[in-house]
């Protein structure tokens, strides 16, 4: 089984955060997030061309090669945070995964006609470590057992898999059987962006990038322009008035701004392709998973009013740092690593609730209480755009 290249740092035997890079970086720029959460199993992962995943370079291009590798090397049940750029692919793999429109094994196979996953079933027969399977079970596998499980179930079979569905959640339609199957141990557990938007440049309906800005970056970025346009992001994207103020921002900064990952200049213009093209707004109507949005008040990339746009969607949260530009675990680390941690605690608390209540359900027959999903503390009381609030206004619009 093919999959993105990936460092394992932190606690092996805690709850599994697979954390996607931005654009110009790779996942070693995101290193310092493992010391923030010790107790996780972090899976810092490289998108294609990337780090770990530079023998990839040739899929860098291609969206939906790119997506089947990454749900082929997610973790099961695992909490996912993406920065940036990253953001598109996280989203575009939840709703894969989610969409009752798409069969998992219609995608798997068509994927795997695919012309640039032919090339690499060709490259691995010569680099057979490329192909060594995951030490963990991926939410590609898990999905791909979910539907035979309901297929299994159709057939009357009375598969073991399916006694994991919740009581009175086994209707004769397989995509409802899917739907019970992953809630009952949910693929991905929760979403995480950092400056993360479904849609980056802007149109007249849309804050966001300059369009005419990013559509120059398509036609008259050459490899020396990259090179400087590289020097100017980095220095923008961990602007702060903190810096002088607060040495922990002050070293994160200067330790991202040393640390100059040697990206191919193909591989960047593949990113700014798909920055330009992309567009994930569709994919938000099946994150169904509780999500938390961070953004950064003086960020000229993504502006945090887009917390609004998250916010309309249920299990939806966001949280602004006032201090902070495209880049807050940088720049903000210890009120960042608190907010993530208090949002994932949370979801811990709530899934032990769930368990609880299905237990009793188990044993007593009687529905239980309804508990409200795992949602971040930091709503519309704490952490918003312009005042503290979670609620967005047009002053934090780039």
């Amino acid at each position: 089984m093919h999959r993105l290249g990936y460092t394992r740092a932190g606690n092996t035997r805690g709850a599994p955060l697979a954390i996607i890079h931005g654009w110009g970086c790779d996942s070693s720029c995101m290193m310092p997030l493992a010391s923030m959460f010790p107790d996780r199993d972090i899976y810092l992962i490289d998108l294609p061309g990337y780090g770990k995943s530079r023998h990839l370079a040739s899929i860098a291009d291609d969206f939906s090669a790119t997506n089947y590798l990454l749900l082929n090397t997610l973790p099961m049940g695992c909490d996912l945070m993406s920065w940036s750029f990253g953001s598109i692919y996280a989203l575009r793999a939840i709703s894969t995964l989610y969409n009752p429109c798409i069969n998992i094994s219609s995608f798997r196979s068509g994927i795997l006609s695919n012309p640039n996953i032919r090339a690499l079933d060709e490259f691995s027969a010569h680099h057979p470590l490329t192909t060594l399977q995951t030490p963990h079970t991926s939410v590609m596998q898990a999905a791909l057992a979910a539907e035979q499980a309901v297929r299994e179930h159709q057939g009357g079979s009375g598969s073991a898999a399916c006694a994991s569905i919740p009581a009175g959640q086994g209707p004769s339609c397989p995509v409802n059987l899917l739907a019970a199957l992953s809630k009952s141990r949910p693929f991905i557990r929760s979403l995480v962006t950092v400056c993360g938007s479904p849609r980056f440049p802007s149109d007249p309906n849309w804050k966001g990038m300059s369009a005419v800005k990013v559509l120059k970056c398509n036609t008259k970025l050459n490899e020396h322009r990259m090179k400087r346009i590289l020097n100017i992001f980095y220095r923008m994207i961990v602007s702060s008035p903190l810096q002088g103020e607060c040495s922990c921002a002050s070293q994160h900064a200067a330790s991202f701004l040393k640390h100059r990952p040697n990206i191919p200049y193909e591989v960047l213009m593949a990113g700014i392709r798909m920055v330009t093209f992309i567009d994930e707004r569709p994919s938000m109507e099946h994150l169904k998973v509780p999500s938390l949005h961070l953004f950064g008040r003086n960020d000229p990339l993504v502006p945090c009013s887009l917390g609004a746009y998250f916010e309309q969607y249920p299990n939806h949260s966001s949280f602004v740092f006032q201090h902070s530009s495209h880049s807050p675990m940088f720049t903000e680390p210890e009120l960042f690593g608190s907010v993530v941690t208090t949002f994932l605690e949370n979801l811990d608390i709530s899934e032990l609730r769930s368990q609880s209540n299905q237990n009793e359900y188990n044993e007593t027959g009687a529905m239980p209480g309804r508990n409200s999903p795992g949602t971040s503390p930091h709503n519309s009381a704490s952490g918003g755009c312009g005042n503290g609030g979670g609620s967005s206004n047009d002053d934090c619009s780039a």
